[in-house]
């Protein structure tokens, strides 16, 4: 007779990449981490954080200890470095932040 054993699911690293990172790109990884086991969060943007992005943040206590930003002119060179140095450990899942969550939605054409 077997026992099936229910398999532990490996804890996820998030990398997102954007040219800009707004608020509802903090929304969708929001959403995604309460649904996912996901252990952090990169965040990769060519341009700095604006304030409105800062200000929400403060108010989100979940995203606090997840959320790492960098900046980087070169993001597929920083998108590769994060996942040499995570991928032994942790599933690695990376996304173009304008087709993840909220903002994939808001330019939806349909």
């Amino acid at each position: 007779m077997k026992f099936w054993v229910k398999k532990r699911r490996k804890e996820e690293i998030l990398v997102g990449f954007a040219d800009e990172i707004g608020i509802l790109d903090l929304q969708g990884v929001e959403e995604y981490t309460q649904n996912e086991n996901v252990k952090k969060v990169y965040l990769i943007a060519r341009k700095p954080l604006g304030e409105r992005v800062l200000e929400y943040l403060k108010t989100r206590s979940a995203l606090k200890g997840k959320i790492e930003f960098k900046r980087a002119d070169k993001l597929r060179d920083e998108v590769r470095k994060i996942k040499r140095m995570n991928s032994q450990h942790y599933k690695v899942k990376v996304y173009d932040l304008r087709e993840f969550g909220k903002r994939a939605m808001s330019l939806d054409p349909c």
